[in-house]
Order: structure tokens, then C-alpha cells, then sequence
């Protein structure tokens, strides 16, 4: 069996860097008052050991550089699943088929891969969760950055402003709902009996983006004006709004009048300004967002870059 060098990790290195310098191996021994066959074996395991330093740094750093992208594609994916909210967004309350105070969850998909979940109880959304803040990555961005950077705020004020949109989108929906079958006498549903006259649900979508959009003081959407008649019904495009009408051309010019008293409610403005505040909390978050795709950089450190660094 060998014996165990007594030569220590840092002698051996000191002779390595004397010798890169243009000190020869017998100098080095006789300075040293050693064999020289020793200091040759110490300088060949010194070599053996600085590569392998090497190699492991090059490896963590290739680690490092890693995790910093995965950190900021996260950061990309939570840009890219911000976009310009738009009227023509459909987040499924639009319609209020269900009964006011029903409660229920609902998930869609905003791209690229952000799944965001609503909660109502009581007649109110009342929680908004992105999928992605379950994830370790995500976990791992806020120990990076620590909980007072305006990112957090931002996002929270954009959740807010999200569940005040929705609410304000599902009060008006249902108030729609309502003047529509008091005025027509007629019901608003999938289906009806028979061939009975009816409004579709998509009228009350179509109603609310147009009240919304008057009351914003943006441009008409030119509903519904832009319906057409087919055979006793009104429809736009593929989507139909009424069926079975004996007089679909009075329901068409009434619906004008309807929607003329909608946009002075009190419903309408809250729509309104719900959508200005999410545009605006949008437009911050992508802002904090860009600062950071901007640097390339994620300062701080987390659990992750803590086992990495062998802590």
C-alpha cells in the first residue's frame, strides 16, 4: 500500500506556480530540500488537480448560466401572457348563463403557458391564481429578487384589476340579461322548445362589448347594426343572436335602443373603467417585466444558487 503523501495541497500548488514561472523541478527540490522525484509527482497530481478545478468551475458556471436563463424565460412567458387586454377577449362570464350567486371556477389559457384561474362566491370573483406561481421556478425568481421589488406590487395590482374587470364584465352581463327579457318578453338560451323566438347567449356578449366600447369613448364595434337577417333570424357571421323571429328587423332596430340606455348605466361605467385600470396595471407589469429581459440578468441568489455553490 502507498504511503499518503505528506506533501499538503498548497505546497504542491506553490511548486506548480514556481515552476509555470521558469523554477526547474531539481531547483525546486533543492530549495525545497526534497526529492526530486517527489516534486515531479507533486507537480503532475497539481496539473491533475487544477484541471480538474477547471472543469468543475466550467460546469458550474455552465450551471449557473443555466439557471439564469430558465429565470428569465420565466420572465418572458409572464410577458408574453400579458398582452393589450381587448374587449374581444371572452374570459366565459359574458354570456351569464349561470345564476348570479352560483359558485364556480373558471381556468383559461392565456399563451403561451399561463393557465389563470377565477373563484366566485357569493356572487363575486373573488381570487385570481396564474399556474405558474405554483411552480419552484417561480418560488425560486422571488428569493432573487427579494419581496420589495415594484415587480411583486405590480403583479398584485394587475390580479386586482383582473378580478375587478371580471366582476364588473359579469354584473353587467347579468343586467343585460335581464333587460333583454324584460323588454322582449322572450328568453335568452342555447335552445328552445320547438321554434319558439329566443335571444342566443351571444347576445348578450355582443351588447356588452358594445356599451363597453361606447362607454370607454372608443369606436362603435356597429353593433347591431352590422347583423344580418336569415330566415327569422339576426346573426353575425356564424354567430347567432336571436331565433326565430316573426319581425327580426324591428328586434335589430329596438336592440339599438337597448343598447343606447345600457351605456348610461351604472354597470356600463364600472366596465369601463375597470378595462382602463387593467390596461393600465398591464402596461406596468410588462414595463417591470421588459427592465429585466432588458439587463439579461437576474441579480440576487436563491435555494438553488445555494446548492450550487455547495451550501
Amino acid at each position: 500500500m502507498s504511503k499518503r503523501s505528506k506533501i499538503s495541497p498548497a505546497r504542491r500548488r506553490e511548486w506548480l506556480r514556481r515552476y509555470e514561472k521558469g523554477e526547474v523541478q531539481d531547483d525546486i527540490a533543492k530549495n525545497d530540500k526534497v526529492n526530486p522525484r517527489t516534486v515531479k509527482e507533486q507537480l503532475d497530481r497539481a496539473r491533475l488537480e487544477q484541471s480538474f478545478e477547471m472543469a468543475q468551475q466550467q460546469q458550474l458556471q455552465q450551471a449557473l448560466n443555466r439557471h439564469q436563463k430558465d429565470l428569465l424565460d420565466l420572465i418572458e412567458r409572464i410577458e408574453k401572457s400579458l398582452p393589450e387586454p381587448s374587449l374581444a377577449t371572452n374570459f366565459g362570464v359574458e354570456d351569464a348563463t349561470d345564476l348570479p350567486d352560483q359558485e364556480k371556477t373558471l381556468a383559461f389559457v392565456i399563451e403561451p403557458a399561463m393557465t389563470v384561474r377565477l373563484t366566485k362566491r357569493e356572487g363575486h370573483y373573488v381570487q385570481v391564481a396564474l399556474s405558474e406561481e405554483e411552480s419552484r421556478l417561480w418560488q425560486a425568481l422571488k428569493q432573487h429578487l427579494g419581496n420589495k421589488v415594484p415587480l411583486w406590487r405590480a403583479i398584485a395590482d394587475w390580479k386586482r384589476a383582473l378580478l375587478a374587470e371580471v366582476n364588473a364584465r359579469s354584473a353587467l352581463s347579468y343586467v343585460i340579461k335581464r333587460k333583454v327579457e324584460q323588454d322582449y318578453r322572450l328568453p335568452v338560451t342555447l335552445q328552445s322548445k320547438g321554434q319558439e323566438p329566443h335571444f342566443t347567449p351571444t347576445v348578450i356578449r355582443f351588447i356588452w362589448a358594445e356599451v363597453t366600447s361606447r362607454a370607454l369613448s372608443e369606436t362603435s364595434l356597429n353593433f347591431p347594426s352590422r347583423l344580418e337577417v336569415d330566415e327569422g333570424k339576426l346573426h353575425d357571421g356564424a354567430a347567432y343572436v336571436t331565433g326565430y323571429m316573426p319581425d327580426p328587423e324591428k328586434v335589430k332596430k329596438d336592440l339599438e335602443k337597448t343598447v343606447a340606455i345600457l351605456v348610461r348605466s351604472a354597470e356600463a361605467g364600472d366596465a369601463a373603467q375597470t378595462h382602463q385600470n387593467l390596461r393600465d396595471s398591464t402596461n406596468k407589469v410588462r414595463e417591470e417585466l421588459e427592465d429585466y429581459l432588458l439587463l439579461h440578468h437576474i441579480p440576487g441568489r436563491c435555494s438553488i444558487c445555494q446548492k450550487l455553490g455547495g451550501q
